[in-house]
């Protein structure tokens, strides 16, 4: 477990999917968080498109899922510095590229939005809403990075409307600049530039 300024972190690699590269533990202070929910994260990163099942069951498990993730797991009760699962929130983060300076989603971007979109269609998710998220790194300054992030999540909110037909109502979009870098100590590092998809609670 490391600490890097105000973020904790742990990372491994993924041996049960070909599609996951890192599964990220993040405790988020809750200034950097847009709901300020203060609860930590579980950032799971795509590096190839996932089926649109699978970031159902990620964003949105049911209690079916939950308990044949614990079948095999003794239930212990947390340790006093460490969170219940309630605390945990789920994303997932994809390496959504763009033109440079721009909002123009690059083609071979689109199988990762693609897979959002179709998972939104489905039946068992057709009244679930999603939270959009742009992410920088930290080239140029804050204000222009915080812009550009609001302005990438509208893209591609405006994206899964227009070729998913998802209502525009579902979608939440939300940008954080450079605020959650998830590399701190390679703040230019392109993994800071990322879209996560988080779950919508209301309240």
């Amino acid at each position: 477990m490391h600490t890097m300024m105000n973020l904790t972190r742990q990372r491994h690699i993924v041996g049960t999917s070909a599609r996951c590269l890192v599964v990220a533990l993040a405790l988020l202070a809750s200034s950097n968080l847009s709901a300020d929910t203060g609860r930590e994260r579980n950032m799971i990163y795509y590096t190839t498109p996932p089926g649109p099942a699978e970031i159902g069951r990620q964003l949105f498990p049911t209690r079916l899922d939950t308990a044949a993730k614990t079948r095999s797991i003794a239930i212990m009760q947390p340790a006093a510095n460490e969170p219940a699962a309630d605390d945990i929130e789920t994303s997932i983060g994809m390496p959504i590229l763009f033109y440079f300076d721009k909002t123009i989603i690059r083609e071979r971007s689109r199988p990762f939005l693609d897979s959002v979109g179709e998972m939104l269609t489905m039946t068992e998710y057709a009244d679930r809403k999603l939270v959009i998220e742009g992410h920088t790194d930290s080239i140029g300054t804050k204000a222009y990075n915080q812009d550009l992030s609001e302005r990438r999540a509208e893209a591609i909110r405006d994206y899964l409307v227009g070729k998913h037909h998802i209502d525009p109502s579902r979608l939440v979009t939300v940008g954080k600049g450079e605020s959650m870098l998830y590399q701190p100590d390679k703040p230019r590092s392109a993994i800071n530039r990322r879209v996560e998809f988080l779950a919508h609670e209301e309240g």
